[in-house]
């Protein structure tokens, strides 16, 4: 089996000096032929060639070190419908609509106005309440984002 650990490391060396940041590595699949997906992501949205950039260095680095691994690899962005959950997917998707669900269980829904390190700012309504308001949330009380797909 092929450690995911080794695989994000070596990620990590490939894309230390881009803007392209991780946001999850999965493995699915029988244990015979595991297929590990690695999502990346930038603050402009990753391209197509970068991500083909990743896969065949990744690549590479498996048939060098695992050579007797039987697998598959696919390697691309996280797609709109997957959870927002790092600072880099917020600036991404600044200017949509989102769903938030906080710690407390409250729960908004509105577009996104601004990111800086430490919150979001959007424009919104509470779940029960339907008047638009500007609101801040602090990064730290957010359970759960996403986007809207509408």
């Amino acid at each position: 089996m092929i450690p995911l650990d080794a695989i994000k490391e070596f990620t990590k060396e490939i894309i230390r000096e881009t803007d392209i940041f991780i946001i999850d590595i999965i493995t699915s699949g029988a244990n015979n032929t595991p297929k590990i997906t690695l999502l990346l992501e930038t603050e402009r949205g990753i391209t197509i060639d970068e991500c083909a950039f990743v896969n065949k260095k990744i690549l590479h680095y498996i048939d060098t070190h695992y050579p007797n691994e039987t697998y598959t690899l696919e390697v691309s962005s996280p797609g709109i419908d997957y959870p927002i959950q790092f600072l880099v997917q917020y600036k991404r998707n600044r200017g949509r609509n989102i769903e938030v669900l906080l710690r407390d269980e409250t729960k908004y829904r509105g577009k996104l106005l601004s990111v800086d390190e430490t919150s979001i700012d959007m424009l919104t309504a509470k779940e029960k309440n339907k008047t638009e308001t500007e609101i801040k949330i602090l990064l730290t009380d957010i359970y759960q984002a996403k986007n809207i797909i509408t």
